[in-house]
């Protein structure tokens, strides 16, 4: 039997994760999945860990799904011990950094560091154990035959997928080689799954992620031509084998995620996307169809709208874009406070502000809710100071991970710190009160046996009281873990309103930044290009790659804000019917929404 332990704690975290971090995860293609037999999944990879948390969680069947990595970290025991009992693969070298090392025009296809990587894959491929010593033999898993590849090579945050690399497509004809040589060709042969990883906002606490595992790419009719490559020591026929099947690889996660040409486009889509779908979320299932249609309608070479009317829609939808995000506030809560488009008196507004903070303070749920929230207050200080202080600004992608770890280490510690206040209570109230209050389970059988630490006696007096310490911690985390999850959704959107509430009371009883002045906050920023990312030469010329403005107070925005938010109504409604929009059921939702945007808010 495998030593699993190590891989079913890892997956356990990974489920952790994304149920906590993520209020909704939704996975289609699960059909396209088998339940056996090798597979090299391959997904878009803009979330750091949180992408492979996300398919160790998803992967239908539960099976067990492998990753490289770096040889060196085998060194370490620890880690080793970790690695090798999670079913880690260890390479010498990024394998997506196959033809940059190695592949160079007159340079070998094989050498000792290629064999080893590919060897090692394909035996985890056909289920075999790693080779080594002891610790291998002992506790290494005997794999699934699933191998996670993230073929761009490393996490960023673009518009696009700006590369994919070709590690993927030279192990998997690698293993095909491999298989025919060790002599079964009988075998199953290895199936490439494409999957479309997509977050609605992957920093923010309680967004939704979509995942969905494409129709397999089978290699039949590469096979061949690569192996008759090999064979005849022709790489540059093998090569073009591995771009083949790179661009196959590229076209279906590009297809399968969210892809935008630049970040105008981009901006433009997400914030029409949040206009018209402002009282009801994108259905998880439709998200990335709704958002890669925007795309296709503000992209100016597909347009069949007048480009003035185009620019003039992209404009005013990147100055709300931008105000919303110099004002730290959300179209939903702001349309939330404020449902019409006109401008409110400031009477109004501060109205509008004493409204929603009864709403929200006497309201059952948050009154339901705030035992639960002060056990989760270490959580919620932790996760804020990670974000704020280890992650990269630069790498956005690196603001969930930091909110995850640290913010996990935070609820654990409020756990820990429920766990011994109730301990303490119960022993306290069964030495008290439990003869007068009759309790029939909390007597010395349970509280004196099981948690009573100080009145335990000898080894096993003290064993006794540690495993009912941890069982009362395990029902309590999972008690407060529920009670924290089933209201703080609600709980947070009424503080996120109110909050929008209090913005707008305050800005609309001061001054405002207008003409010049204002200009630099008419769209939100671009994350800078990322040092890891081959971007096309030129670089991306993006004027769309916007510097962030300088700091200015939020209430001073609000006034443009609220216009702003007017404007890009009505540019979005009447360029969305302007527009020749085609059949499907994307286009029919857009226009539909556009319609109902137009008849509660202009007529």
């Amino acid at each position: 039997m495998d030593f699993m332990i190590v891989y079913i704690i890892l997956r356990k975290i990974s489920d952790w994760s994304l149920s906590t971090f993520y209020s909704d995860v939704h996975v289609d293609g699960g059909e396209n999945v088998p339940k056996d037999g090798p597979l090299l999944v391959c997904a878009n990879h803009h979330n750091e860990l949180m992408d492979i948390a996300t398919l160790t969680a998803t992967i239908p069947h539960r099976r067990q799904i492998s990753f490289w990595a770096k040889a060196s970290t085998f060194k370490n025991p620890v880690l080793r011990f970790i690695l090798v009992s999670s079913g880690a693969i260890p390479v010498h070298r990024n394998p997506n950094n196959l033809r940059d090392a190695s592949m160079a025009a007159a340079g070998p296809l094989r050498n000792p560091t290629n064999d080893s990587l590919f060897l090692a894959t394909s035996r985890a491929l056909a289920g075999l154990r790693p080779r080594g010593g002891l610790l291998n033999r002992l506790v290494g898993m005997s794999p699934d035959r699933v191998i996670g590849v993230f073929p761009e090579g490393t996490s960023y945050t673009e518009p696009c997928i700006i590369q994919v690399k070709e590690g993927a497509a030279w192990v998997a004809l690698e293993y095909s080689r491999w298989m025919r040589e060790s002599g079964d060709r009988d075998g199953q042969p290895i199936k490439i799954i494409p999957v479309g990883i997509a977050y609605t906002d992957k920093t923010q606490y309680l967004s939704r992620v979509y995942v969905h595992y494409g129709e397999p790419l089978v290699l039949a009719d590469l096979e061949d031509e690569y192996y008759s490559a090999i064979e005849a020591s022709d790489n540059q026929r093998a090569r073009a084998v591995a771009v083949e099947l790179t661009a196959r690889i590229a076209k279906e996660v590009t297809r399968l995620s969210i892809n935008a040409p630049n970040w105008t486009v981009l901006y433009s889509a997400e914030i029409a996307r949040r206009i018209l779908w402002t009282d009801n979320e994108v259905p998880l299932e439709d998200f990335v169809a709704i958002t890669s249609a925007l795309i296709t309608l503000f992209s100016s070479t597909s347009s069949t709208v007048d480009s003035e009317l185009l620019d003039r829609t992209i404009a005013s939808l990147l100055a709300y874009s931008g105000l919303l995000y110099y004002t730290n506030l959300h179209h939903e809560s702001l349309s939330s406070v404020i449902p019409w488009s006109r401008l409110q008196s400031p009477m109004n507004a501060i109205g509008a502000f004493f409204s929603h903070l009864l709403r929200a303070v006497l309201h059952p749920q948050f009154i339901l809710f705030l035992p639960a929230s002060i056990v989760h207050v270490p959580a919620y200080i932790s996760a804020t100071l990670a974000a704020r202080f280890l992650a990269t600004p630069a790498l956005p992608e690196t603001v969930a991970l930091f909110k995850v770890i640290v913010g996990g280490l935070g609820v654990g510690l409020g756990y820990a710190g429920a766990t011994v206040v109730l301990a303490r209570t119960l022993v306290r109230l069964d030495n008290t009160q439990s003869s007068s209050m009759g309790w029939p389970f909390v007597n010395e059988q349970i509280v004196k046996w099981c948690l009573d630490s100080a009145g335990a006696r000898g080894p096993w007096g003290r064993v006794r009281a540690f495993l009912g310490t941890a069982a009362l911690a395990y029902v309590a985390s999972n008690f407060f873990a529920a009670w924290h999850r089933a209201l703080i959704r609600a709980n947070r959107e009424r503080a996120s309103r109110l909050l929008a509430a209090m913005k707008v009371a305050l800005g609309l009883m001061g001054s405002s930044i207008s003409g010049d002045a204002l200009r630099p906050y008419l769209r939100p920023p671009a994350t800078p290009p990322n040092p890891y990312v081959r971007y096309p030469s030129p670089p991306t010329e993006d004027s769309t790659r916007a510097p962030p403005a300088p700091p200015a107070p939020t209430r001073k925005l609000i006034r443009p804000l609220l216009s702003a938010r007017l404007e890009a109504e009505r540019a979005l409604v009447e360029y969305v019917r302007a527009a020749d929009l085609p059949q499907g059921p994307p286009w029919v939702a857009i226009r539909r929404r556009a319609e109902d945007l137009a008849s509660h808010k202009f007529t």
